[in-house]
């Protein structure tokens, strides 16, 4: 399969430096998927968007995977501390 790479660089969010709040990396990503999928239908079909699933392709084209995560551990273990206490 032929793949490309991309850096995705986060700038101007307000966490301390190699953090991000879960919400903004939902809403990152989600972002990132919808206009992913608009560009390459456009280019493809000719229109961004029509009614329906997205097609098999479509969706597959999109299915992105993310390499070079660190910290793995420290992610889970804070969001661990966060549910606990949040049950306070």
């Amino acid at each position: 399969m032929k793949t490309a790479k991309y850096i995705l660089k986060i700038k101007g969010h307000k966490t301390p430096k190699g953090t991000i709040s879960i919400l903004a990396l939902k809403e990152l990503i989600d972002n990132l998927i919808e206009g992913s999928e608009k560009a390459l239908r456009l280019s493809v079909e000719g229109t961004s968007s029509k009614k329906g699933q997205l097609p098999a392709w479509l969706r597959n084209s999109v299915d992105f995977t993310i390499t070079g995560l660190r910290n793995r551990l420290k992610i889970l273990e804070n969001l661990k501390r966060r549910f606990r206490n949040n049950k306070k």
